[in-house]
């Protein structure tokens, strides 16, 4: 399917550390060519809460070219600085949330919260891009975009991390264990064994 892509924290990420809601968004935002696809797989989920939140980022995106034209053409054509530091690292970029294609569809989203810097936009281009980031991220809410649900012991979630924004709901940590191992592989290799395959 294409080789396993380092990670910040390794090729294979360990996830159990943070109790609190985790707000949709990818992964990785801070790298300027980040993996496509993310591979979760759950090794042990017995705590009360820590519900998976996805929502469909790229349909979030084109209702939102019809919804809030202005708004689609700020988040698209605008960048805003992404990051993350941590011990050894300290990756940095910037990006339009939402990404096109040379004809003008949209391929992708970069959208996270917890690893968006200051934006730092002069003030009058901060007063339009802002409120319609917010607009953007109150729709990828909405029910009609969202999956909701529990991931089980030996279960492995498989998605675009370009294409799906994801989060996690708070969960207890007193209440059992809980613990995902994760990694990523490159859209275009694993397309290109799919298409080695069948032909």
């Amino acid at each position: 399917m294409g080789d396993v892509k380092r990670g910040d924290a390794g090729v294979l990420n360990g996830l159990f550390d943070r109790r609190q809601r985790v707000n949709l968004g990818g992964h990785i935002q801070r790298r300027r060519a980040r993996p496509g696809v993310q591979f979760l797989y759950c090794r042990a989920n017995s705590v009360a809460g820590g519900q998976s939140i996805d929502s469909d980022g790229v349909a979030v995106a084109n209702a939102f070219r019809e919804r809030d034209p202005e708004g689609f053409r700020l988040l698209s054509e605008v960048a805003i600085p992404f990051y993350c530091e941590h011990g050894t690292y300290d990756m940095r970029s910037r990006q339009n949330v939402i990404a096109l294609d040379a004809r003008g569809d949209v391929t992708g989203l970069t959208i996270s919260q917890h690893m968006a810097d200051i934006f730092d936009l002069d003030q009058t281009m901060l007063d339009a891009y802002y409120p319609a980031f917010c607009r953007f991220g109150r729709m990828a809410q909405e029910d009609r975009y969202m999956m909701r649900f529990l991931m089980k012991e030996g279960e492995c979630m498989v998605f675009d991390n370009h294409h799906i924004v994801h989060g996690r709901s708070a969960y207890s940590a007193g209440s059992g264990s809980r613990y995902l191992r994760g990694c990523y592989t490159d859209r275009g290799e694993m397309r290109s064994t799919y298409r080695a395959r069948v032909n």
